[in-house]
């Protein structure tokens, strides 16, 4: 018998999958349309941009939603009221921060321009702030219907706006209307058509510590990670112009397309989940390994498809002045394929409260990236892509490091659950590499029938030498076959 959460989860995920398709997604691709138009340099203080945005975007996730979404019912009204007062706190902070350390960044990034651009991420941040609880309250209760629903004219209002502002102000500030706009408008629509979580505010009732004692330690990791990414943006415009890094944003955007938008949403659903399975470790470590192979089993094929047609499609449609993106991309997309494993560890560890876990991890891991990054940047943009994607690899012993300790599942023991996926993603990229190699030259057809090739040979090869449960996407979070694990 199916209970309640198996079509919760399974719902919550296809409907997120639909949200993330509109809204992060549909952002990109607006993104990505505008930039192909003009020169990559103009990309250059955009991906500045959007890494602001997704500082403090993270800051309100980690710090305030998953937070949230492990209230207790007694205890939700006072959580509730507590995060929207400190959430506006922060963004006060944030603000302020932003104000006075954008001179420094446009002087480290060598990029004049950008002091003022900056600015613009101010309403981001706020937009953040406000839609924390309501984000925090459609995560608690799987009921992602009503996000998805408004993502769609989401994406038409930021398209609308971006095409004004491309056509009144130029393509500069279409990108920068882009990105803020997204994040502005979604905030809108929120607070529009989904019920607020909590009637009034019970400032008696505020609970900072508590935020902090378990989001000040997140957020501190997650702060790490987009630091990092900025620290790639940084080197990368010092060392090589701000065309080599506007190649470099357009493939990381490209990437954002097609394949973390699958991983978001994965990873939100499980961390509700897994949330929930907080007190049963038998149920717990099953549904661990089911969202290991539900990952794997939609990232690797599509990794591979975009790999695979990358170039072609950038031959076709953008012309020469992004082939140098195309080889960034195909890379950056190799390098998704283990991130499922370091994905799900990590929401297993949030789903645990283990936030000092999280921040010991993400310190191992940047030490590590300086000396990759440092090492790399000889070799220009691409010696630093490929030391991308071998950091992706050792980062899943890295990430795994408590797997054993926390949810009973060893590093090996997830290896071994991903390599069959592994072997069936490289088979097909073999496939359809040969059958790509035989046409004279690119065309939306043939990239058509080789990504086509890829799922249908990627599946029948699953179908041959797995498990048939382990491809079974609706038994992935069916508790009763958890208990008969």
């Amino acid at each position: 018998m199916i209970n309640d959460l198996e079509y919760k989860a399974v719902g919550g995920l296809v409907w997120l999958l639909i949200n993330q398709a509109f809204t992060r997604g549909g952002a990109t691709l607006v993104l990505l349309i505008i930039g192909a138009a003009v020169d990559p340099g103009i990309l250059a203080p955009i991906a500045f941009i959007v890494t602001i945005t997704s500082l403090t975007g993270l800051f309100f996730e980690d710090v305030f939603v998953h937070q949230l979404v492990r209230a207790s019912e007694a205890d939700r009204d006072a959580q509730f009221s507590a995060a929207r007062a400190a959430a506006a706190g922060c963004a006060l902070v944030v603000s302020i921060l932003i104000v006075l350390l954008s001179p420094v960044v446009a002087e480290l990034a060598a990029l004049p321009q950008l002091d003022q651009l900056l600015m613009w991420s101010l309403p981001a941040v706020w937009a953040q702030a406000i839609q924390a609880p309501y984000l925090a309250q459609l995560r608690r209760t799987l009921n992602f219907r009503r996000q998805a629903l408004l993502s769609v004219p989401n994406i038409v209002l930021v398209a609308i706006l971006a095409y004004v502002l491309f056509q009144v102000f130029g393509p500069l500030y279409a990108l920068v209307g882009a990105s803020v706009g997204a994040i502005v408008l979604q905030a809108i629509l929120l607070v529009l058509f989904v019920e607020c979580p909590v009637q009034g505010a019970r400032y008696k009732h505020l609970r900072f510590a508590r935020f902090f004692r378990f989001g000040g330690r997140l957020y501190a990791a997650s702060a790490l990670n987009v630091v990092f990414s900025a620290l790639y943006l940084f080197v990368i415009s010092r060392s090589f112009g701000g065309a080599e890094l506007g190649e470099y944003f357009f493939a990381d955007r490209g990437r954002e397309l097609f394949v973390i938008p699958i991983l978001g949403g994965l990873q939100t659903v499980v961390y509700v989940v897994l949330s929930r399975l907080y007190g049963d470790k038998s149920l717990l470590r099953s549904a661990f390994k089911r969202a290991l192979h539900v990952s794997m089993m939609w990232v690797v094929p599509i990794a591979v498809a975009v790999a695979l047609v990358a170039q072609d499609a950038a031959d076709l449609f953008l012309g020469p002045n992004w082939s140098s993106s195309a080889q960034y991309l195909s890379l950056m997309a190799v390098a998704a394929i283990p991130m499922p494993i370091n994905v799900i560890n990590l929401a297993a560890y949030k789903a645990l409260g283990r936030s000092d876990w999280l921040l010991r991890l993400e310190i191992a891991k940047k030490l590590l990236i300086l000396v990759v990054l440092f090492a790399s940047v000889r070799w220009g943009v691409l010696g630093v892509v490929v030391g991308q994607l071998i950091l992706s690899v050792v980062a899943i012993f890295i990430n795994t490091f408590y797997a054993t300790h926390a949810v009973g599942v060893s590093a090996f023991y997830q290896i071994r659950i991903c390599a069959t996926y592994f072997g069936a993603g490289f088979a097909a990229f073999f496939v359809g590499w040969l059958f790509a190699s035989l046409q004279r030259a690119p065309s939306l057809y043939a990239m058509i029938a080789t990504v086509a090739l890829i799922a249908v040979f990627y599946v029948a090869l699953l179908a041959l030498v797995a498990r048939h449960k382990h491809c079974a996407f609706l038994d992935a979070f069916d508790p009763v076959s958890w208990k008969r694990k």
